[in-house]
């Protein structure tokens, strides 16, 4: 178990759970004492950050064959995960502004193969168009580093 979060009203956790050779989110309810699968596609799904509502999560996933981009899911788990970038670099989610319309993401950018350079962070952020059907509107890079 890894990636581990706690909801904005405290009753659940989002955890990112290795079954089978898959890492997937799955939910835990307290007061149930339940825990619930969100994600079983093949690849990883992992880093998941909770909308301030509560209802969805937005997670890294390498589920489309490439690199980890982010996805948008239900956090009931009802309906399928939307895909919010489509990037040729990794992606993380780090958190919600409290209003839960925009988000703040990291994307590395490696160094070229063969040279003595660093690898490059950048943050962004991103502002949700819509729950019903999410995507990603603005995409402003607010710093960079490197590592």
């Amino acid at each position: 178990m890894r990636d581990i979060h706690l909801s904005p009203d405290g009753k659940r956790l989002a955890v990112s759970i290795s079954a089978t050779g898959n890492l997937d989110i799955w939910v835990y309810e307290w007061e149930r004492d339940a825990l619930a699968r969100l994600t079983s596609t093949p690849g990883f799904d992992h880093r998941s950050v909770w909308t301030p509502d509560g209802k969805h999560i937005v997670f890294t996933s390498v589920r489309h064959g490439g690199v980890a981009n982010l996805y948008w899911m239900r956090a009931d788990g009802a309906g399928e995960a939307v895909r919010l970038t489509e990037s040729k670099y990794v992606q993380f989610p780090y958190s919600f502004s409290p209003d839960g319309k925009r988000l703040a993401f990291d994307e590395l950018i490696p160094k070229p193969i063969g040279t003595s350079g660093r690898s490059l962070w950048k943050t962004w952020r991103a502002t949700i168009r819509s729950r019903a059907s999410p995507s990603l509107s603005f995409r402003r890079q607010v710093c960079r580093g490197s590592q």
